[in-house]
């Protein structure tokens, strides 16, 4: 995995979701122990801002754009899921 500087903000939400414990925030920046990285992939899919890319990948920067565009919709759509459900399990548990 690679950070692009240009984009990266120094959220977190990289850092906080990484099960290897690889990424710091460095002067505002995300930055990859690439010692710690197992390239899993979670950090590219939780950046809300697509700072992060495949390291040696080759893809344009249009198809880019496009597989983030998918993954984050894919994302979002899995959260909404995860939100009904837990409204189907308290509604179900609040019915006498």
């Amino acid at each position: 995995m690679q950070i692009r500087k240009d984009r990266c903000v120094g959220c977190g939400i990289c850092r906080d979701n990484c099960p290897q414990n690889a990424i710091s925030i460095i002067n505002r920046k995300a930055f990859i122990d690439a010692a710690k990285c197992n390239d899993c992939g979670i950090c590219l899919n939780v950046c809300p801002r697509g700072a992060i890319i495949l390291k040696d990948v080759k893809i344009d920067a249009e198809k880019q754009e496009d597989l983030l565009s998918i993954a984050h919709s894919l994302s979002k759509k899995a959260e909404d899921i995860s939100n009904k459900l837990e409204q189907i399990c308290r509604d179900r548990n609040t019915v006498s």
